[in-house]
């Protein structure tokens, strides 16, 4: 079982990527356009137990 993060580079992303930008809000706008954050995914795999609150703990630490 993989637990992972993926952001997908939509037009809008590209738009905000400027030095300008905190990375906050690139990764409030990711969020809003659907991205599901590390632990996010890894509680909800971890409530269906497919992997063990030890593993989210894991994971988040890397």
């Amino acid at each position: 079982m993989a637990v992972y993060e993926l952001l997908v580079m939509t037009p809008e992303l590209r738009d905000i990527l400027r030095p300008d930008v905190s990375a906050d809000e690139v990764r409030e706008r990711a969020r809003a356009g659907g991205m599901v954050a590390l632990t996010e995914n890894a509680l909800k795999l971890a409530r269906e137990h497919r992997i063990s609150l030890s593993e989210v703990y894991r994971v988040r630490l890397e």
